[in-house]
């Protein structure tokens, strides 16, 4: 099938001016809908998962159920922009770029799946793939994280179509997220009034942070930021409460064990007499370590970009996606094989259209080296 990049404009549009909010599940539904008919009427099976109601459906999409996939392409499906914003900032085309919310993130690396499949299918034959499309991957893919994982244990390579990096690079490692929040509990008094009878709780919160901060470890690659704080009712008053944020960024499965059971235990009681505290959250994504058989896909796409005239380095990403819920169920995992694009999550978010056909090739291509080099998966392994 040759590449048609009419057709794929018009569809993008479609979802583009479908505003998709992470937390608007009607909104991810719809997009959902669109796509699980095309694939439908691709003849591929769809699985349409309900994941509750604070999220819209998942989509397990295969040209035929298995209990084995030789290669799992994910995608993701909501945005980060509220409801009427596709009204505000319709998708345009301005001479060889397009624009609009999520037209970069990752509307078009999501509708690239379909295009792909549509290009392989009468070629499959015996062969398994999986799609997986979620719904909430920009709020932490807390509700699909489950789905995630279990076709994860079924497959034996992994495509995430993000889009590349401006420069046309793709990511092949990622550092896993601890995201936790501390909250102080302490007892409200006035602050010239008996003092002595409250338990401060911003006080505490001062004397832990520096403790925190000691987590870093610069050597093996763990971050440390106190991103958002706050605490107190008015200027004149002990503060009954106060709670801060922490982001950990990790490179390993170790730190993040480490870091984790030092946040947990922070629990109970505080340094100021009278203050009790309370910690919620945890390691959200493990890390997508570059493996030796990562490094040895990597190759392979290599080998491939260079017949296809295509150059794109590789790098690594202190962000996250969902290929780090896949990557530790040894599934050699490369990320930002979507097309080309820029400025994500803003206003000025844009799509090369340049890039369009050379990453439908390069996708379909490592499609095809997967289907031809059989690994076992996770779940054989065991």
């Amino acid at each position: 099938m040759q590449w048609e990049e009419a057709s794929f404009l018009a569809d993008l549009e479609t979802l583009v001016m479908t505003d998709s909010y992470s937390r608007d599940p009607e909104g991810v539904a719809r997009v959902a809908d669109f796509l699980a008919g095309r694939f439908t009427a691709l003849g591929w099976h769809v699985d349409r998962r309900d994941l509750g109601s604070s999220a819209g459906p998942a989509l397990v999409i295969t040209n035929r159920p298995s209990t084995r996939y030789e290669v799992l392409l994910l995608a993701h499906m909501d945005t980060v922009f509220a409801p009427g914003t596709a009204a505000e900032r319709p998708f345009r085309v301005e001479g060889r770029r397009a624009y609009g919310p999520g037209v970069n993130d990752m509307k078009s690396g999501l509708l690239m799946t379909y295009y792909v499949a549509q290009a392989l299918t009468d070629e499959l034959g015996d062969a398994s793939i999986a799609i997986v499309m979620v719904p909430d991957e920009e709020i932490g893919s807390v509700a699909s994280r489950g789905v995630v994982e279990e076709l994860a244990r079924q497959s034996a390579y992994c495509l995430v179509l993000e889009s590349a990096r401006a420069s046309g690079n793709m990511v092949n490692e990622r550092k896993g997220i601890g995201d936790y929040r501390v909250i102080f509990h302490g007892k409200a008094a006035h602050a010239a009034v008996g003092p002595e009878n409250g338990a401060d709780a911003i006080r505490a919160a001062g004397l832990l942070m520096p403790k925190i901060y000691e987590l870093a470890s610069p050597a093996d690659g763990t971050t440390v930021l106190i991103g958002t704080i706050a605490g107190g009712t008015t200027p004149n008053s002990v503060a009954a409460r106060a709670e801060f944020s922490v982001d950990i960024r990790l490179v390993t499965p170790a730190e993040g064990a480490r870091v984790d059971a030092v946040m947990q235990a922070l629990a109970g009681p505080a340094a100021v007499d009278g203050v009790t505290i309370e910690v919620t959250g945890g390691i959200v994504r493990p890390p997508m370590p570059l493996t030796d058989d990562t490094v040895a896909f990597c190759k392979a796409i290599d080998a491939i970009q260079e017949r296809l005239g295509i150059t794109a380095a590789w790098e690594a990403s202190g962000g996250g996606s969902d290929g780090n819920l896949v990557a530790p169920f040894g599934v050699p995992t490369v990320d930002g094989c979507g097309p080309v694009g820029g400025f994500p999550h803003s206003p000025d978010e844009y799509l090369e259209l340049d890039s369009l056909a050379p990453r439908f090739a390069l996708v379909a291509e490592t499609v095809r080296y997967c289907l031809a080099h059989p690994r076992p998966t996770y779940r054989e392994r065991q």
